[in-house]
């Protein structure tokens, strides 16, 4: 449970002090899921407790210290730079007390605290002539300003085409996003397949069965913004067909791969860091319609142009 009295004891002794303070710094806070804490909050304990900190919720620059905060519920989660996290338990969700426990976190992680509370002993020596610094390694700044994201969504599907009877299965899919630091938009990539359940088709010639099993590599855009998550995916899909006649005479069965565009929308409503239910629709199209003979009689109609699916299932974070 949060002590709100530790919390407030080291938070007055961080005022105290902080008059003292030494090495200004440059902190970015930034809301990733939920308000409770929020960024806002928290900047106005940290700039009325530090003195030569400059605290803002925009947009994190190479200099800045990114602060993300994730609201869970009952408890909340912060964590600063790239190494240090903590979580902490609020079960009666006291906005402002969290608010001063991040800011004594922030203040002790980053040394701002330490700073205040001992600040060096003059000396009695001139000061050594300085000398200038080599540049930091971009790719550590790099490493600093983009955050990845791994999710595996399970999802239920329904769906058919124009001459098809409506099916369902169930799919699989494993994406992989990349952000900046503090950002809303991200671009990365997913690969899915889905099995399906038999369907009739309606031809030319009568009817048969169909079987479909697709799979797909897609480019994906995600915007974010709170608990909530927006995809755009658009990419290349190669489904598997076996078509069999139905309720004919001397029936055949025939298997092509059929080559196709996918495009999907997704909405996502993450309830925890964690785990989130989903809703998307998605289309495929097939520039290439297969002829098909089912029977001994010949052609008898052609592969569906366009497939039309909704799905509805549950997405993990698994980074």
């Amino acid at each position: 449970m949060l002590d709100a009295r530790r919390v407030t004891l080291v938070f007055c002794l961080l005022t105290a002090a902080s008059s003292r303070a030494q090495t200004p710094k440059r902190i970015r806070i930034v809301e990733s899921v939920g308000a409770c804490p929020a960024a806002k909050d928290v900047q106005a304990v940290l700039e009325q407790s530090l003195t030569g900190v400059w605290v803002s919720t925009d947009e994190a620059t190479a200099e800045d210290v990114v602060v993300q905060l994730w609201d869970e519920g009952t408890s909340y989660r912060v964590r600063v730079g790239t190494s240090a996290e903590k979580e902490f338990v609020d079960s009666a969700r006291r906005c402002d007390e969290r608010a001063k426990a991040v800011a004594v976190f922030i203040a002790v992680t980053t040394g701002l605290f330490e700073a205040s509370a001992a600040p060096p002993a003059p000396s009695l020596q001139p000061p050594p002539p300085s000398t200038p610094q080599p540049p930091a390694s971009s790719s550590v700044d790099v490493r600093a300003r983009i955050r990845a994201r791994i999710e595996l969504e399970l999802a239920g599907l329904f769906g058919g085409a124009p001459n098809a009877d409506v099916t369902g299965g169930g799919s699989a899919r494993f994406a992989i996003t990349a952000h900046r630091a503090g950002g809303q938009v991200g671009v990365g990539g997913s690969i899915g397949a889905a099995g399906l359940a038999p369907t009739s088709l309606d031809l030319a010639g009568g009817r048969a069965r169909l079987i479909r099993v697709p799979a797909d590599v897609s480019l994906r855009f995600q915007y974010r913004r709170g608990r909530w998550q927006l995809d755009a995916d658009a990419g290349l899909s190669l489904a598997v067909l076996i078509v069999s006649g139905q309720g004919l005479a001397n029936p055949t069965r025939q298997t092509v791969l059929d080559l196709g565009v996918r495009g999907a929308l997704s909405a996502t409503l993450w309830l925890s860091r964690r785990v989130a239910p989903f809703v998307s629709l998605e289309a495929t199209g097939s520039p290439s319609r297969y002829q098909l003979a089912v029977h001994d009689s010949g052609i008898v109609g052609q592969t569906p142009a366009i497939w039309i699916a909704g799905a509805l299932g549950i997405k993990l974070n698994l980074l």
